[in-house]
């Protein structure tokens, strides 16, 4: 934790990361990750589904001053050795890329995946070999050498991670504040990162998990609930995306498939930020139209219970960094772990957040407060969407 400049005040009493899910697209992580850490800034709690779950438990099962060379040794360890790509023609990296991503697929990542040498439609059924595709043992011992149990369980940076309950197809989160969900395992990691078919289910407590990223790959929800549980708390959001919705319509086969998968990842994200923020700002309008009624007419109204008119907001921003595929991107990218594209995302992921902290849109000079009835400027809760070098921010419902 820093102290901070947020509206003029020290640093906001919660400094929240989300990381959303994509696979190898997941190293955009470590940069947006490296720039706020040189800025001053450490997560009070991480939420991720998929490979942000992976990213998040190497932030939070780290010391503050361990976190970043550890995710920086785990993309080390599963990216593909550069030494072929000084071969690597002009004009060819794309098709680079694209074997890349298609020897993943046949053979597996090293220290993160290896196909089952048995057919899925020949193995017993139930078992992990007839579910999935993929063993995922590898990653198991990776994260075994790089993650911290012990300080995940001591919640010393809270973590929660995005599962889909296959019985139900609910969305889950684990948290390690949330005293049922302790012991956290690796099992907890490993299920939020199952996506089927290419990985087995994982049980816990006799419950069988999927990747989270299934039903919501926006890792938002745990944070902006418990806002709701404490509205009066200063709250600073960090969003770092790995899919986003292009305007321009797809041309070809590979251009189809890259946007299929934006949408079923990406799609939602946008309106459900929007909507908990309008949702925030109107709790907000109500205070104020609260101070302004006797007290004893607005009890017993509707529209006052659950407490409006008896506590304060505090200020709440959440700012979204989205990654934009290079030009060597393919709709394969999310398995292309070659080590040209996994330092190009580590440096696109460095170079936005990085805009983002110097800008620092959060700043009461970017979004001025409303005045309640004694006119006195109260805080709102706002929307910072950041894309392709520009900040766009809101207050939905103000």
């Amino acid at each position: 934790m820093v102290a901070s400049t947020f509206g003029g005040s020290q640093r906001p009493q919660l400094v929240a990361l989300a990381l959303q899910g994509g696979g190898a697209i997941g190293a955009y992580h470590v940069g947006a990750f490296r720039a706020l850490k040189e800025a001053g800034f450490t997560p009070d709690w991480v939420t991720g589904v998929s490979i942000g779950t992976i990213n998040a438990a190497l932030i939070a099962g780290n010391e503050p001053h361990e976190q970043l060379p550890r995710l920086e040794e785990f993309w080390r360890l599963v990216s593909d050795p550069a030494i072929f790509e000084a071969f690597v023609p002009p004009g060819f990296q794309r098709l680079y890329n694209t074997s890349s991503a298609i020897q993943s697929l046949l053979f597996g990542q090293p220290n993160f995946s290896r196909p089952f040498f048995i057919n899925p439609y020949f193995a017993p059924p139930g078992t992990p070999p007839a579910t999935g595709i993929y063993d995922n043992s590898p990653l198991r011992a990776t994260l075994s050498r790089l993650v911290n149990l012990d300080r995940i369980n001591n919640v010393r940076t809270r973590l929660s991670v995005g599962v889909t309950q296959v019985n139900t197809g609910d969305a889950y989160y684990f948290d390690n504040n949330n005293e049922k969900d302790r012991p956290f395992t690796l099992n907890n990691i490993l299920a939020s990162s199952a996506i089927p078919p290419l990985y087995a289910g994982v049980r816990i407590n006799g419950e069988l998990y999927w990747d989270g990223g299934i039903v919501d790959n926006t890792p938002l929800d745990p944070v902006l609930d418990d806002q709701d549980r404490h509205p009066e708390r200063d709250a600073l959001v960090f969003m770092v995306d790995l899919w986003s919705i292009n305007p321009e319509e797809p041309r070809t086969i590979d251009e189809v498939m890259w946007r299929y998968n934006e949408i079923q990842f990406a799609s939602r994200t946008d309106r459900h930020i929007k909507q908990h923020v309008e949702r925030q700002n109107l709790r907000r309008q109500m205070q104020m139209i609260a101070e302004r009624v006797p007290a004893v007419e607005r009890s017993g109204l509707p529209v006052f219970e659950g407490g409006a008119g008896t506590f304060k907001f505090g200020k709440l921003d959440i700012v979204r960094v989205v990654y934009e595929p290079g030009v060597n991107q393919t709709s394969l990218s999310y398995l292309d772990f070659s080590n040209s594209s996994i330092q190009e995302r580590i440096a696109a992921g460095y170079d936005d957040m990085k805009l983002v902290l110097e800008q620092a849109p959060w700043l009461e000079k970017h979004t001025p407060r409303s005045l309640d009835a004694a006119g006195i400027a109260q805080p709102r809760a706002t929307y910072h969407r950041v894309r392709r070098g520009k900040i766009q921010s809101v207050t939905p419902g103000m």
